[in-house]
C-alpha cells in the first residue's frame, strides 16, 4: 500500500539527491517524483525507499540508488 508520508520522502530525494547534483531536466525530475520507489521493495524496507543506497528487492538482487538510474 502506498503511504502519503512516502510523498515528501520523494519530494526530500528529487531535491536533495537528484537536483543537488545538477539534473535539471523537468520530464526527468517529474518522472523521479512520481515513481512510488516504496511500492518496489518490501514493506519492512519501504521507509529507506527514499535513501541514497541500493536496496534489496529479492531473490538476492538489490535496486539501483535513485542517482544511479540517471548516470
Amino acid at each position: 500500500m502506498l503511504m502519503p508520508k512516502y510523498l515528501s520522502l520523494r519530494e526530500k530525494m528529487v531535491r536533495e539527491q537528484i537536483e543537488a547534483r545538477g539534473v535539471r531536466d523537468k520530464k526527468v525530475l517529474d518522472l523521479m517524483r512520481a515513481v512510488p520507489r516504496e511500492a518496489f521493495i518490501s514493506p519492512d524496507m519501504a521507509g529507506f525507499a527514499y535513501d541514497d543506497r541500493p536496496l534489496p528487492i529479492g531473490f538476492g538482487r538489490q535496486s539501483h540508488s535513485p542517482i544511479s538510474l540517471l548516470l
